[in-house]
């Protein structure tokens, strides 16, 4: 339900982003971001796969927006962001069946686009986000042994969530 109305959640703040901040290249390729994070999100949410079609298109963005994007992020940032996600997710991929490959792949999107700390951030949130969920299904007697929980939705809100306040957040978690 939640899911349907995402649209008109996301359209309105970035029709506002758009008012209220300079029209560049990195600014449009953050929009375009936006608007496949949602798509993926939400053929995630309905068929359980991501496709690497999908993928590849949102791979393109985030390329132009840390080539266009000021201040610069360095190149260690990057790698440091890629790193910290093969380290945690190739392990979980390759010795259990919790966390499918269109989901790590997406992390490998959303860690060269937001770099090493947000990378961080952003997966701690979603893993926290996923938790509350499996919480509330099992509080309200819905989880079923073979109960499959899409995770690209709760990747693309907690990489918006760290997109607009990682300013704030970063300010208060490294004093």
């Amino acid at each position: 339900m939640i899911i349907k109305y995402l649209h008109s959640y996301i359209i309105l703040p970035t029709i506002f982003y758009v008012t209220f901040t300079a029209i560049n290249i990195s600014n449009i390729c953050v929009i375009a971001i936006f608007i496949l994070l949602i798509k993926i999100a939400y053929i995630d949410y309905k068929t359980y796969i991501i496709p690497n079609k999908a993928l590849i298109i949102l791979f393109i963005p985030c390329i132009i927006y840390q080539l266009t994007k000021t201040p610069y992020t360095s190149i260690g940032e990057i790698i440091l962001g890629v790193l910290f996600i093969s380290i945690i997710f190739l392990p979980v991929y390759f010795f259990s069946d919790s966390l499918g490959g269109g989901d790590i792949k997406l992390c490998y999107c959303l860690g060269f686009w937001l770099s090493y700390p947000a990378i961080v951030l952003t997966i701690n949130l979603a893993f926290i986000f996923g938790l509350l969920t499996a919480v509330y299904l099992l509080l309200a007697n819905k989880y079923q042994r073979n109960l499959r929980i899409p995770f690209a939705p709760f990747l693309t809100l907690a990489a918006l969530i760290i997109y607009f306040s990682y300013n704030y957040l970063h300010y208060f978690i490294f004093l």
